[in-house]
């Protein structure tokens, strides 16, 4: 499932770049887009378009990364669940914030979804308690605690995605990561 998520960013990130930023009328997030004229779909096709290729990139590589580390531990099928409901909760958080403080800010990208993936390594790595590998045990608080800290120091980025991405993944993960049984 990873792979077809990333073949699905990508393909419409190509058809963005034919038709031009039409797309990005049609499933950005903004609040008053969502809030007033109800067009709620684009909680969630707004986490599958990218604002150039660096930004697809460097997304679908973290989602490579990541993606296939949770999908191996959880199942495609919650994997997918995790993911979608991490990128929709993401949406709503930034959705809230920008409402809440008055901007209008137009935002897409998958990482509200992807940090729903980091949210969700946690939840694994707690509730198998040590029994990960070296990665998750030395490096895995200096992988989130980084990637805020560039999202907070860089601009242009919708860190209230970033932070409802992780904290929905975070509780999704708890609703359907089975514990580890050994192997």
């Amino acid at each position: 499932m990873t792979i077809l998520l990333v073949v699905v960013n990508l393909i419409l990130f190509i058809v963005t770049n034919i038709i031009g930023e039409v797309i990005y009328q049609w499933g950005a997030s903004s609040w008053p887009l969502i809030v007033e004229a109800h067009q709620w779909y684009r909680l969630f096709t707004s986490n599958y378009l990218h604002f150039g290729f660096d930004h697809l990139f460097n997304n679908m590589a973290v989602l490579c990364i990541l993606g296939y580390e949770v999908e191996k531990k959880m199942g495609s099928l919650r994997y997918v669940m995790l993911y979608v409901g991490a990128g929709f909760i993401g949406s709503v958080a930034s959705v809230g914030y920008y409402m809440a403080t008055n901007q209008n800010v137009v935002s897409v990208g998958a990482s509200g979804a992807i940090f729903g993936l980091v949210g969700a390594l946690l939840i694994i790595v707690l509730k198998n308690r040590g029994r990960e590998n070296e990665f998750y045990k030395r490096g895995f608080i200096i992988v989130i605690v980084g990637t805020l800290y560039h999202g907070i120091s860089s601009a242009g980025i919708d860190n209230a995605a970033h932070v409802g991405g992780l904290i929905g993944g975070a509780i999704l993960a708890l609703i359907l990561y089975r514990e580890y049984r050994g192997k």
